[in-house]
């Protein structure tokens, strides 16, 4: 089973880009993020023309997630708990017995930002539905707005404390990972440096001044299912005349039990 993640940026702009990378890539089940659109006007026909169904918790312009399945979806619930929410963040459902939650948490704007406790309350909120949910085979991918490790930002030093890169966040990701998670990648790739977003201002990419924000996590009960993950770098760069996503997706592998 091939499993992805991707922050896209809006799904209207992207959705050319995304329906070419579909068709080339065929993940069974696709998390994104920063969908920006109402759910009415998500493309849901122009995606079930390549195969998917389209699973989505929107709103105008901001936020904004979906899951894209080529196997229908049961049980889907919007936000944590089902519940009209302001901001759209969350969205899950089951594929076969596996709960697949996508996820898009908050930036925090910077340390001194009242957002920034929007975004430490988000985190624990999340890892309140994620513990409660342990005994399930869980899925979790989206752009959690942090870099976990130093080998996940271009230069520690200079962005320690910065937003993404603050001790407080990290220290409320590690302890969603202690709730009984496999972050993906690191556990393919423990020493590799890899990043998922680069800024498009500043020529961040080509400098390759990035960070790894976006993560696929498994629940403990399927770490060893785990076959590969990889970061699609090549899909930061412009196809023909269609601009990217500020971030690449993640894809991984598992075995199906």
């Amino acid at each position: 089973m091939k499993i992805a993640t991707w922050n896209v940026n809006s799904i209207n702009t992207r959705a050319e880009y995304l329906r070419i990378w579909l068709e080339k890539n065929a993940p069974d089940v696709i998390m994104l993020q920063e969908t920006k659109t109402p759910d009415d006007k998500f493309p849901e026909s122009f995606f079930m023309e390549v195969g998917y169904k389209s699973y989505f918790n929107g709103q105008k312009s901001y936020n904004g997630v979906a899951i894209l399945s080529k196997k229908e979806l049961t049980g889907v619930v919007k936000g944590f708990d089902g519940e009209a929410e302001a901001e759209k963040r969350l969205i899950s459902a089951f594929y076969d017995d596996k709960l697949i939650v996508c996820v898009y948490v908050p930036n925090g704007k910077s340390p001194a930002d009242p957002s920034f406790k929007v975004k430490l309350d988000f985190f624990d909120k999340l890892r309140e539905k994620l513990g409660e949910n342990i005994k399930n085979k869980i899925i979790v991918g989206g752009d959690f707005n942090v870099a976990l490790r130093d080998i996940d930002v271009w230069d520690p030093v200079r962005l320690d404390g910065s937003i993404c890169f603050n001790p407080e966040e990290r220290k409320k990701m590690k302890s969603i990972l202690d709730t009984g998670y496999v972050d993906s990648y690191s556990k393919i790739w423990p020493e590799k440096q890899a990043f998922s977003w680069w800024d498009y201002r500043d020529g961040s990419f080509h400098k390759n001044h990035g960070m790894r924000l976006d993560y696929l996590l498994f629940s403990k009960n399927m770490e060893n299912d785990i076959i590969s993950c990889k970061i699609d770098r090549e899909s930061r760069k412009k196809a023909g005349e269609l601009k990217p996503s500020d971030h690449s997706p993640v894809i991984a592998e598992i075995m199906e039990r």
